[in-house]
């Protein structure tokens, strides 16, 4: 199962063309590598949804991957363990031999739960990879208008502009 971020820090630009896009290209290239494997899709932003069940059509995972986007789950915020809730209720033990997990996120975690809940699929033999999306310098988050065009950055509520980093750590200590 992909596990990807959809939260709006996935819009920043620090990587191009957005963390979203990068995201999207680099799955959809291992969508074209695999090989009779079963691949699912999860959205996660403030909350978890599974957007594609477990399929070996690629071309269907294709389509659901390239219809991603920060708009996908109305509510916002990172919680890097719904995800994982999500696709552990979804893998059975006794499922097939190799189960594995694909954490995609710039690792911002506004919950901080996933740490234990990666220790609980580890325990179920399932493997946790992450992919971070952004970069340690980080940048701002834009607001984009109904078109996709950018308005502002986001800002905190004394007005500053929003930086968003990648937060290597975090995923480091999931995977």
């Amino acid at each position: 199962l992909i596990l990807l971020d959809t939260s709006t820090s996935m819009n920043a630009m620090d990587v191009k063309p957005s963390r979203m896009e990068k995201a999207k290209y680099e799955l959809g290239r291992l969508l074209n590598s695999l090989e009779g494997d079963r691949v699912g899709l999860i959205a996660f932003a403030g909350s978890a949804h599974l957007h594609c069940p477990l399929t070996e059509d690629y071309s269907a995972a294709r389509l659901f991957l390239n219809m991603m986007d920060t708009d996908l789950i109305s509510d916002q915020g990172t919680d890097l363990a719904a995800p994982i809730k999500l696709a552990l209720d979804h893998i059975q033990e006794d499922e097939q031999k190799f189960k594995v997990l694909i954490l995609v996120s710039d690792g911002e975690d506004h919950q901080g739960e996933a740490v234990g809940l990666a220790e609980k699929a580890h325990e179920m033999g399932i493997i946790i990879h992450t992919m971070g999306i952004g970069t340690l310098a980080g940048g701002p988050i834009p607001i984009l208008d109904e078109n996709g065009i950018r308005k502002e950055f986001k800002k905190n509520r004394y007005g500053n502009v929003v930086t968003s980093t990648l937060n290597e750590a975090v995923l480091d200590e999931i995977s």
